[in-house]
């Protein structure tokens, strides 16, 4: 079964608005990030996990705001790696060097300044001409799947060439859910693996 985390970007409606995960396995650190957004307050929240660390986000609507939680993203990520970030003092995070998962809704298209800021420090791995909003008839891509360009990003991206390890991405075409679709990917282990496409 799934355990999930919340993280809190702000108050809404009586209750709090924010971005969540939906994980297994054991939690090892969690910090939400405040990130700018000139309409609303926007968070990242960041996860620890034996084998890798995810974070995922929700940029702002406006150019600026995104622009800059960009740049805030890659350097709290280097500072989560290099044992600099803290929360109140306390260190969260273990800084060890493996893969590091970004996601979300970036609210901006691939040829953007916003994702060519964020690919110089990330692998784009949800690649695709699959858009995702808005989910009934989409008709732009805002949503991604990032592996950070540290050691271990870089072996598992030499795995997935040398198919060491399988990875496959798809965007789902569920439009009950949100007016995004749902960008999925799986890393699959093991010296032999199939995936088939359902048609």
């Amino acid at each position: 079964s799934y355990r999930s985390v919340f993280g809190k970007a702000i108050d809404y409606d009586g209750g709090e608005y924010g971005n969540a995960v939906l994980y297994k396995g054991v939690l090892l650190g969690k910090a939400v990030v405040p990130l700018a957004g000139e309409e609303e307050a926007r968070s990242m929240l960041v996860l620890e996990f034996a084998d890798y660390y995810v974070a995922t986000c929700h940029l702002s609507l406006d150019y600026e705001s995104r622009l800059s939680s960009c740049y805030t993203i890659r350097e709290t990520i280097q500072d989560i790696l290099s044992g600099k970030f803290k929360v109140d003092g306390n260190r969260v995070f273990s800084g060890k060097d493996k893969p590091f998962y970004l996601t979300g809704d970036f609210n901006a298209t691939p040829e953007s300044k916003e994702i060519f800021v964020v690919q110089k420090s990330f692998y784009w791995l949800s690649k695709s001409n699959s858009n995702t909003f808005p989910s009934n008839k989409p008709n732009q891509l805002l949503d991604y799947i990032f592996l950070y360009k540290n050691k271990s990003g870089e072996k598992l991206m030499k795995d997935f060439e040398k198919q060491k390890k399988g990875l496959a991405c798809w965007v789902q075409p569920e439009v009950m859910a949100s007016d995004h679709r749902p960008v999925i990917m799986t890393v699959i282990s093991g010296s032999e693996f199939v995936v088939e496409e359902q048609q």
